[in-house]
């Protein structure tokens, strides 16, 4: 089972638990790192089978931490940089060997991603909903569309490409 960590707020954000050179940090869009702090929590599961919440703005004071932005503006993303608790916390993280580079993604790849669904009430699990789509375009700023169904609470969601036996490389061979 899947254990992702969300931001929830009114609006239902989406982001994942990344675990990159030995931080783990939290993705979401760039409004929302900006703009709401103050009712930002972090739902997650823990060991014991509950789901914890934890304020983004007491995390941001306790770990004296902010939000990192990418340093163009129009890319739509704030990272929150802070430990989790191995004893407590029940999120699995995405390791640096499944990240890739967007020059190793190619038009029609399969891919899924992981979305928190607004208006579902969490319950005992933190559990996302997974969709599926085919990347559609890549422009050359290397940001790339989607061909799939989405919804407001994908922003911040990470993409994942499907298992395929066929890849294609940059001159279109198998």
């Amino acid at each position: 089972m899947l254990n992702e960590l969300h931001f929830t707020q009114s609006g239902g954000h989406f982001s994942i638990v990344l675990h990159h050179f030995f931080n783990d940090f939290y993705a979401t869009t760039r409004f929302t790192g900006k703009f709401t702090d103050t009712n930002l929590h972090a739902a997650f599961n823990t060991k014991d089978g509950r789901v914890g919440w934890r304020s983004i703005a007491e995390i941001k004071k306790r770990e004296r931490i902010d939000w990192v932005f990418h340093q163009n503006e129009n890319v739509d993303i704030a990272i929150l940089p802070f430990p989790l608790d191995p004893q407590k916390d029940d999120v699995k993280v995405v390791p640096d060997t499944m990240f890739v580079t967007v020059d190793r993604i190619f038009e029609l790849y399969d891919i899924y991603f992981l979305s928190y669904q607004p208006g579902i009430e969490i319950q005992n699990q933190v559990i996302p909903i997974i969709r599926s789509g085919t990347v559609s375009l890549i422009n050359k700023d290397k940001t790339f569309y989607i061909d799939g169904f989405a919804f407001p609470g994908n922003s911040g969601s990470p993409v994942f490409l499907k298992p395929s036996p066929i890849r294609f490389d940059e001159k279109g061979g198998i």
